[in-house]
């Protein structure tokens, strides 16, 4: 990286500003003094260009569409070359680092030729790949497919010079399979929420914030609601996009189990807009199937509602049992009597429960992002480090 530009690239399949890691990453470089240039999809309504809170922002002409493999790879392969394109054409100063979110890994081929020109690159992943692809393909570990997207991680860690990832099961599952440790920087997807934010009651909607698709195990905690309906008229509401055919099963079995006028679907909504909404749900419920990807994920969403001081109920999976052992209460995936008990133990409360609020609030915060953000922020530094004299990030640093 040169000193006198300081300029990033990055680079992410996804809606920019709605995609939170994304946001929370670019917005921290930008503070820190680097420019800042996004390259994300182009969503119905958005502009080709925007500037918001410091980051520049380029969408190129492409949006996500669900489809088989073939699909996925044409999308993919588009959206590298746009991005790569984007990237080599920008206005302003030439990029000195790019950094590629994933999925999918091997979009950092986007950055090969800023690579071979000498430029840093960072490669971000949010989640394993290979158990996102045995998970919903439905696939053994040994099957070619995933034996190839664990191939192509270690290809796409090749190329970076750093990479970040989300927690330390994944930094372990990397390290496995040959990328080396000194080249992972962990950096929890963890959110950023106001501190003197308000805490209003505990209302009678559970709110359920992020996909509506069979990996949420939503069918398990409609159920164990209508358990809990019996003795407290619970309603829930659903935030975030929905696989439409999941939706109509969710609400063929709301019909069914007489819940239709208690259950809400409200689609995507920026954080900020629900905050209120999450703030007031007596419990903060992350429900989740067992399979190869979430076995190794933290849903964001468990460190808002422990900052929002609600008691948790969540998936007993082993990442989030190891991060949150005693700090919540668990239920077994598909175990919707299970699930009802956690949900009636924790709308109970107690000073058992209490307790686990405290321990949640307390390891929330531990890893909220304005704690943990020096660590991309140190990652940057050093890079600057390799540079010539006087290559130094301000506000860099480990905080």
């Amino acid at each position: 990286m040169r000193p006198e530009t300081r300029t990033v690239g990055m680079v992410a399949y996804a809606l920019y500003p709605h995609d939170p890691r994304v946001r929370r990453e670019a917005e921290s470089l930008a503070r820190a003094g680097l420019q800042v240039t996004v390259v994300a999809l182009r969503g119905e309504g958005q502009s080709p260009r925007e500037s918001l809170s410091g980051v520049d922002i380029v969408r190129v002409p492409l949006q996500a569409r669900r489809g088989g493999i073939a699909r996925y790879v044409f999308q993919y392969g588009s959206f590298g070359l746009l991005a790569a394109w984007a990237l080599a054409w920008r206005r302003g100063p030439r990029i000195d680092a790019v950094h590629v979110h994933s999925l999918p890994d091997f979009l950092v081929l986007a950055a090969l030729p800023a690579r071979l020109l000498g430029r840093r690159v960072v490669l971000d992943l949010h989640e394993s790949m290979a158990e996102v692809v045995s998970a919903r393909r439905d696939l053994p570990p040994g099957a070619p497919l995933v034996r190839l997207a664990r191939a192509l991680t270690l290809l796409s860690t090749g190329v970076a010079h750093a990479v970040v990832t989300v927690n330390e099961t994944v930094a372990g599952l990397l390290t496995s399979r040959g990328t080396p440790r000194e080249k992972i920087v962990v950096v929890p997807n963890a959110p950023s929420l106001p501190r003197d934010r308000p805490r209003p009651p505990a209302g009678d909607r559970l709110v359920v914030a992020g996909g509506v698709n069979a990996e949420r195990d939503l069918e398990t905690l409609l159920t164990a609601l209508a358990e809990i309906r019996r003795e407290r008229p619970l309603r829930i509401a659903f935030y975030g996009p929905a696989d439409p055919e999941y939706r109509e099963r969710l609400r063929s079995l709301a019909a069914h189990l007489g819940m239709t006028d208690a259950v809400e679907f409200h689609g995507f909504r920026p954080l900020d807009e629900i905050l209120g909404d999450l703030a007031a749900s007596p419990v903060g419920v992350a429900t989740y199937a067992r399979n190869p990807s979430t076995v190794v994920a933290l849903p964001t969403k468990a460190f808002e509602f422990a900052l929002l001081r609600r008691p948790l109920v969540i998936a007993d999976l082993p990442a989030m049992r190891e991060q949150f052992d005693g700090a919540a209460l668990f239920y077994t995936p598909g175990d919707a009597t299970g699930l009802a008990t956690a949900l009636r133990h924790a709308l109970r409360g107690g000073p058992e429960v209490d307790a686990m609020v405290q321990r949640a609030s307390r390891l929330a915060d531990e890893l909220s992002w304005e704690r943990t953000e020096g660590r991309l922020l140190a990652l940057y530094a050093r890079a600057v480090q390799a540079s010539p004299p006087g290559a130094a990030v301000p506000g860099a640093g480990p905080r």
